[in-house]
């Protein structure tokens, strides 16, 4: 049954181009990184389509996903989107990239304590975690009660990776996080980002070193 207050899901984002995939795969697009969802008609249809912050195409999504999310916005909900992680499938002429969304829609009336909820769940992601989204109507009406401040006890890891493919990017790396944080104007973690990849290069310098005896 269809509730008239939220919805959540998980849905495949195809890359359709190698360019794509290079920039999925790219620093600019990490887990947990919210989307901006936006649609382009096709063959008379309306296709869902997300691009990452700084505004590069990532993918699309099939026709039944992008149907039910052109008529929720349709209807006034805020959609948010968001990287829970990237995959590969096995192709018939070479591997397919895919970037694994998670989805969450409110009515007009909710979209407070939902934008709560989302900003949650992607910290989860962010850390590996990927949070049940397809909530019943209890787990709704506990989300709503706590203002979004709540988290579903079920995680989806296995019923999403093993249907879909392999897992090739899950979650933050350390090194991601600090690059974060300087980016958002922590000076701190800016400065020990930079100190944190000039050991990687030493590091791959003195094992070079070791390998060839010089």
């Amino acid at each position: 049954m269809f509730d008239t207050r939220y919805l959540g899901t998980y849905a495949k984002a195809t890359c359709p181009d190698k360019k794509m995939v290079g920039l999925l795969m790219g620093a600019d697009t990490l887990v947990g990184d919210e989307f901006e969802l936006f649609f382009k008609t096709e063959n008379g249809d309306p296709v869902a389509w997300v691009r990452n912050r700084f505004g590069d195409e990532i993918g699309s999504f099939d026709r039944n996903i992008s149907y039910r999310l052109s008529a929720i916005q349709a209807d006034g909900w805020t959609i948010r989107v968001d990287l829970a992680f990237i995959g590969v499938s096995e192709g018939k002429d070479s591997n397919q990239y895919w970037a694994m969304m998670g989805i969450v829609g409110s009515s007009p009336r909710y979209s407070e304590e939902v934008d709560v909820f989302f900003k949650k769940v992607c910290e989860q992601h962010m850390n590996g975690i990927r949070p049940d989204l397809e909530l019943n109507t209890a787990s709704i009406d506990q989300m709503l009660a706590a203002k979004g401040n709540w988290l579903p006890s079920k995680n989806v890891l296995d019923t999403i990776s093993k249907k879909k493919g392999v897992i090739v990017k899950g979650e933050r790396s350390l090194s991601e996080k600090i690059v974060e944080q300087g980016r958002a104007g922590n000076k701190g973690c800016y400065a020990i980002s930079w100190a944190f990849i000039g050991l990687l290069v030493i590091g791959a310098v003195f094992l070079i070193k070791t390998l060839l005896g010089l």
